[in-house]
């Protein structure tokens, strides 16, 4: 067993959700959301070995060529990790995240009931979007299973790297990975078009073309989900359109507006004992919402979702006042969280 796959082990015992490497620095988990320094500090040669002894031949000489790496790891009988090395002040770093050992169910994700909604989409584009760390991949993988169990259909993944392992249930699943099948998201999504997809997950919208490519997909009668990273349901809309020159934003504003079908914002809150637990922010595309988003008037989206409650949708606070009244969270967490957002 390599050495840091001794470490990695540690990560799962101590119930961490992710093992941070830095020279000169102690082995750091992180432990329901906060930081923890454990035994002696690594020296930037102790670093190089420890992960030198985890990669190809390849992947060393991409980190020599000053790129960073992302990848998928697997300790047999123990779990698999999200990797990502990366060169710091001329020094080696590492931060790597354990993917669970099962996709959770979309019903175990104390979710509100507007995302298996959207699951009940044909075609159009899904956003998941959120902080790193903050449930994405998690809830686009119960998203997946979901529909693996639910249809019989053809999906298509295209992950940097890919993380959660699908098998083949009512669905025929193709996963691939950025960097091993396809060279990138935007290269993936126009292979995927001529696969005869019924549904292609994008692991992260990351400019112009991938976004471009995913409203393609969606124009074309494919279901399309996708991650960004963005706060909130009005600030996703907002980052759409800056991946686009101005002349171009009018025409993307509606490519955009009618194609959407849904957009899930998402926070971890500490949960009332121990763990976290994901506060949801969604949106659910009708009339009204398209056209607000077809006049540019992203401050009003907020007040259409408190007013669309009854169709699934949900702003950060109505969802946190839930999940106070479930016990899944404090309301001194909830009241603490809630002030935070009123100052931004």
């Amino acid at each position: 067993m390599a050495k840091l796959d001794q470490f990695l082990v540690q990560m799962i015992e101590l119930g961490a959700s992710d093992l941070h490497l830095h020279a000169d620095y102690p082995l750091t988990y992180r432990v329901d959301g906060m930081l923890r320094g454990v035994g002696k500090a690594l020296n930037s040669k102790q670093l190089v070995f420890l992960l030198s002894e985890i990669l190809s031949d390849e992947q060393k000489a991409q980190l020599n060529r000053g790129q960073e790496l992302d990848f998928a790891y697997e300790i047999p009988g123990h779990g698999r990790f999200r990797g990502n090395i990366f060169l710091q002040d001329s020094k080696f770093g590492g931060v790597f995240r354990l993917i669970p050992s099962r996709i959770v169910k979309l019903e175990d994700l104390n979710c509100p009931v507007g995302i298996s909604k959207l699951c009940q989409k044909r075609s159009g584009l899904i956003l998941v979007t959120g902080p790193t760390g903050s449930g994405k991949s998690t809830t686009m993988a119960a998203m997946i299973d979901h529909l693996n169990h639910n249809r019989r259909c053809h999906i298509i993944t295209i992950e940097d790297p890919v993380e959660f392992v699908h098998e083949d249930k009512l669905c025929i699943i193709s996963q691939k990975e950025v960097g091993k099948d396809v060279p990138c998201f935007t290269t993936g999504l126009k292979i995927a078009s001529k696969e005869n997809p019924d549904i292609v997950l994008v692991g992260e919208i990351r400019d112009r073309h991938s976004m471009q490519g995913a409203l393609d997909l969606a124009e074309a009668g494919v279901l399309v989900l996708a991650t960004l990273h963005t706060v909130d349901v009005a600030n996703t809309v907002k980052r759409v359109m800056s991946f686009f020159e101005e002349d171009m934003q009018d025409m993307i504003r509606s490519r955009f507006a009618f194609n959407i079908q849904g957009i899930v914002s998402m926070k971890l809150l500490p949960k009332a004992e121990s763990g976290r637990v994901a506060a949801y922010e969604i949106i659910l595309a009708n009339q009204g919402i398209r056209s607000l988003i077809m006049e540019g008037k992203d401050h009003q989206i907020a007040s259409a979702l408190e007013q669309g409650k009854a169709e699934g949708m949900r702003t950060f606070n109505m969802h946190i006042k839930e999940l106070v009244a479930t016990r899944m969270i404090t309301k001194e967490i909830a009241d603490r969280y809630m002030a935070l957002e009123q100052k931004a």
